[in-house]
């Protein structure tokens, strides 16, 4: 059992480093690495996890080592080292957000693809589903998945691009039906 206060620890400093990672535009390509005891914590949090929810273990422990090495390298390269001492609340915090976005985008089977997400944002681009300014993309949810996916280091930009597009091509398309040319061709 990890007691609370290393889990708000843990979570501070996972906001601390996402911030910095913003501010910053640092990248998690390159080598990455974590130690056996580390692997070991990851196995037995995706065992657990597996059997409460519907996750392949194989896939979930995978993709959980893959947060945890990507997170504590992002931290690294940051000059914001874990404290050891957070590892196993980091391991924690970052099962459950990388839980929460395989619910939300449903990938319960590959969580690997929202690996990335995690590690930047957490579990804040499941706000999106229900925020405002997207409504008008709720009627195609396959593109806040594909935001989610293909577009983790910035799936807002990517939501707000998609949004402007639309909104131009259906201008377009408004403006070519109330033209002369169209009027005569009876569309």
């Amino acid at each position: 059992m990890i007691h609370p206060d290393k889990m708000s620890k843990a979570e501070l400093f996972m906001t601390s480093v996402r911030e910095e990672r913003k501010r910053t535009g640092q990248t998690l390509a390159g080598r990455k690495g974590i130690s056996s005891k580390t692997q070991e914590l990851i196995e037995t949090e995706a065992l657990h996890a597996s059997l409460k929810n519907q996750f392949n273990i194989r896939n979930l422990k995978f993709a959980l080592q893959d947060t945890v090495e990507a997170f504590v390298e992002l931290a690294r390269r940051l000059e914001m080292p874990v404290p050891s001492t957070l590892i196993p609340a980091l391991t924690r915090c970052l099962l459950l957000e990388l839980s929460q976005n395989c619910a939300a985008f449903n990938e319960l089977q590959k969580p690997n693809k929202l690996r990335a997400l995690t590690v930047n944002h957490g579990t804040s681009f499941i706000n999106a589903l229900t925020a405002p300014e997207y409504a008008a993309l709720c009627d195609t949810p396959d593109i806040f998945k594909l935001a989610a996916t293909s577009h983790p280091s910035d799936p807002q930009k990517f939501l707000s691009q998609a949004l402007s597009k639309a909104q131009t091509q259906a201008q377009d398309i408004i403006t070519l039906l109330s033209s002369p040319a169209s009027q005569k061709l009876d569309i």
